[in-house]
């Protein structure tokens, strides 16, 4: 459930280069999230991303009936030995061919003039295994999806696929949609001693659960023997602990981390560039004159509406960190920390940001901002997707979102109002200079195996893994994170790409690569995909482009040359900017008592806990005075924050 949001954990554990045509999907089906936004993978449009989603079609193709897949070699009758003496030779069959023999159509459009080839690594030692090996999996499901006839969660392209290369049959143990609802099977599922083989996506205390009640594999021996040095380990070991942070137990590695994109949910300062210039302003480099801009639009009445409803700052209700309008970096940039980060002190101790004595300050700030309406004044009740209303009906002229908001509110808000020239902007500077959230793309949730699952499907599991990994995340295979198929999930039309289904492989995936929310293995495989592709597609002459190429440099809105240039910001300033959260493991004993009243290690409202929401919000919307922050310091370590401070410096001893 690396996850709404993200593939969603048990609670998540946390707050996922998004896609223009996957948003308006699922704008159009009335059904939004983040996750669903930014699942589709690829980096911001192109061929990788219309052969993946696109509006529902009105009949999808059957899938081509599927032989049997054959072990990796075959006999193959020598045509050059005499007739009365036939040779056998062995040869060993490529993804390529054993797709061709299972019957299955090959990714991309190898057989269209404007096409191209989608090509594949080789095949991992011993595989396709035969007979197959079978493993079944919890999933996370999206109920806006429905699938051709025949087809289901475990019959699809994916699956047919992994069954005809690697010998893996997949098989849906149970499904869940919302975290609520997987949380409680998997709970029925431990108490009944059922976990499938592979859990999908699992963190926060039901993780901890099952790690207490070792009802977990160890694969620490498994992952030294199979993880490929070069696409799993390689990418990982820069990293350190990191990878390992959830994924590990008492020095075991116990699952595979969910790795989200690096800098997914770094923000950027999103400004109106046609309001500004309107008023002859310049966008602001500080916080003071982000105040002075902020005010400014408010008052010109810029936005479209009633008078008297133009508001200088988008805002939600997650008030430490959030994807879309954030706090966070006002946050980080008046004290240096954000609320329910673990940080250090001059002492080289960790602290918790909501209780630094500088939030204090920066409270007054959002207070200020508040009582002058420059912000919401429904903040504290408005969800984090219903933010993006407020930019796409033009009734505000700043933000701080990702990159990809390019392709989402920014664009929802020309369509409103042709005029709306929206840019990103580096972050606004205050006392602590630019800082906000990093993005930790080893975001909590992991892939865990049931205790006793065997050898073999362990093993089976980790190879995937390599395959996938190597094939999705090198550029020149051109698989993207979503290889479409012609005629399946996309036509070419005109020399383009043009999508026919709303199905692509985050809908069909098992395992953390390629399946829900996008994930992969390399944290940085879609700037590298952005950047292989401006560097060597742009060099190809415009007719000489096949029909995915053509798509990606055809941007008739603008939406994927503003979420490149965003993106390419947000990389280039995210080490140097961004605020590490520095306790990056399992919840504390205390943490799992205390932490819904408390807080636990995470800047959403989840992880502040209610006792930092309540005061943080009644000080910014004047029902508290500001020296309700000193009584909220006090009631917080007495009531346990101390212990958990304690239980978390414990902890960092042993893991700086």
């Amino acid at each position: 459930m690396p996850g709404s949001n993200k593939p969603e954990t048990f609670p998540n554990p946390i707050n996922r280069v998004c896609h223009f045509y996957a948003r308006r999907i699922k704008m159009k089906e009335g059904k939004i999230t983040r996750r669903s936004f930014i699942q589709t993978g690829a980096v911001l449009t192109g061929g990788a991303v219309l052969a993946a989603c696109g509006p529902a079609q009105t009949s999808t193709p059957e899938p081509t009936a599927m032989t049997q897949p054959t072990a990796t070699t075959a006999a193959v009758q020598s045509t050059t030995a005499p007739e009365a003496t036939a040779t056998q030779v062995s040869v060993t069959l490529t993804a390529e061919e054993l797709l061709l023999k299972a019957g299955l159509p090959l990714p991309g459009a190898p057989n269209n003039p404007k096409g191209w080839k989608v090509l594949f690594p080789k095949i991992p030692e011993g595989m396709p295994f035969d007979p197959l090996v079978t493993i079944s999996s919890s999933r996370r499901v999206d109920s806006t999806v429905t699938f051709p006839e025949g087809d289901g969660v475990d019959n699809n392209y994916f699956t047919r696929y992994m069954k005809a290369i690697l010998g893996i049959e997949w098989k849906a143990a149970w499904t869940w949609i919302g975290a609520d609802d997987g949380e409680q099977k998997y709970n029925l599922a431990m108490a009944a001693n059922d976990l499938p083989d592979l859990c999908e996506g699992v963190g926060g205390t039901i993780l901890v659960k099952m790690y207490e009640a070792d009802m977990v594999e160890d694969i620490t021996d498994a992952y030294e023997n199979y993880a490929d040095p070069v696409w799993v380990k390689g990418k990982w070991d820069k990293y350190g602990n990191l990878p390992w942070a959830y994924a590990s137990y008492n020095g075991r590695k116990m699952g595979l981390p969910y790795v989200e994109r690096l800098v997914q949910n770094d923000k950027v300062m999103w400004i109106r560039q046609d309001w500004l210039d309107k008023l002859g302003l310049k966008a602001p480099t500080t916080l003071d004159e982000l105040y002075e801009v902020a005010t400014a639009f408010k008052k010109a009445e810029l936005g479209q509406g009633a008078k008297g409803t133009t508001l200088g700052i988008a805002a939600q209700q997650d008030l430490g960190y959030s994807w879309y309008a954030s706090f966070d970096p006002i946050w980080g940039s008046m004290t240096g920390t954000i609320p329910g980060y673990w940080t250090e002190d001059e002492n080289g101790n960790l602290v918790n940001g909501m209780v630094n004595p500088r939030m204090k300050e920066a409270l007054a700030l959002l207070r200020k901002w508040y009582a002058e309406g420059l912000i919401p004044a429904d903040f504290p009740n408005r969800p984090t997707a219903e933010a993006e209303k407020l930019v796409a009906g033009n009734q505000v002229g700043i933000h701080f979102t990702p990159s990809w908001d390019g392709g989402w509110g920014c664009q929802e808000s020309k369509k409103n109002d042709p005029s709306a020239v929206w840019k990103p902007y580096d972050i606004p500077a205050g006392p602590a200079g630019k800082k906000k959230h990093w993005s930790n793309p080893f975001v909590g949730a992991v892939y865990p195996m049931r205790k006793g699952v065997g050898d073999k499907k362990v093993e089976a599991f980790l190879k995937q893994t390599n395959f996938l990994a190597e094939w999705a995340e090198n550029p020149e295979n051109r698989a993207a994170m979503n290889p479409g198929i012609e005629n399946v999930t996309f036509e070419i039309k005109d020399g383009k790409a043009v999508p026919i289904s709303n199905l692509y492989f985050a809908k069909w995936a098992f395992g953390p690569v390629m399946g829900t929310g996008g994930g992969g293995v390399d944290p940085e495989r879609d700037i590298n995909l952005l950047r292989y592709r401006l560097d060597n597609w742009s060099k190809i002459p415009e007719e000489q482009r096949d029909a995915e190429q053509s798509t990606f440099f055809d941007d008739p809105t603008g939406a994927s040359t503003l979420s490149n240039e965003a993106l390419l910001l947000a990389a280039s300033v995210s080490e140097e900017e961004g605020i590490k959260n520095l306790y990056n493991a399992l919840p504390t004993p205390t943490m799992v008592e205390l932490g819904t009243e408390l807080g636990t290690a995470n800047g959403s409202n989840s992880g502040l806990g209610s006792l930092a929401v309540e005061t943080f919000t009644a000080i910014i919307t004047g029902q508290k005075p500001l020296e309700a922050f000193d009584e909220f310091v006090s009631t917080w370590k007495s009531l346990g924050g101390d212990q958990i401070t304690n239980e978390v410096n414990e902890w960092y001893a042993t893991h700086k």
